[in-house]
């Protein structure tokens, strides 16, 4: 809605910040899937059956990177969604998709130094295995989403007719 003067409301103004926050963070989720999650120092002494993993790996390479960058994508349309079409459902997946990406990053931020985590076993860490810069942006990135979802959320509010 604008006003009588052709300006944008406040209400339009905050979509329209929330909906940039919406793709920034669908984009630095993008590229922190793309980039190392996990730096690993091998250990000195490993038996000769096993061949560790030393080389860091991405999140796509770890697999839940693809889970992040479809949600990501998902961002970005509930982004444009929320502009164009003015409705809190948007929001609320946003919310709900940043919510989940944060959760894969926290789950693995804290598996990559348990040995019989999920990931740990996956991508065959042996050694002592710490996160890297991707990883870290896919948590932030996560919070930027929440934050700009719940502004989208805010900004949004239903009619009476609805």
């Amino acid at each position: 809605m604008s006003n009588n003067d052709g300006s944008l409301d406040y209400f339009d103004k905050a979509r329209a910040l929330a909906a940039t926050g919406l793709i920034l963070a669908a984009l630095v989720a993008i590229g922190g899937s793309l980039l190392d999650w996990v730096h690993i120092t091998p250990p000195e002494i490993v038996p000769a059956s096993e061949a560790p993993n030393i080389e860091p790996f991405s999140g796509v390479e770890a697999q839940d990177g693809l889970w992040v960058i479809s949600g990501a994508l998902i961002l970005i349309v509930c982004g444009v969604g929320l502009v164009v079409r003015r409705r809190s459902g948007y929001a609320v997946l946003a919310f709900l998709v940043s919510v989940v990406i944060g959760a894969i990053a926290i789950a693995d931020y804290r598996g990559i130094s348990e040995v019989s985590s999920a990931i740990s076993q996956r991508m065959n860490i042996v050694g002592q295995a710490t996160a890297g810069i991707g990883l870290k942006l896919v948590a932030a990135a996560a919070l930027v989403g929440v934050i700009s979802s719940v502004i989208g959320l805010a900004a949004t509010p239903r009619s009476v007719g609805q």
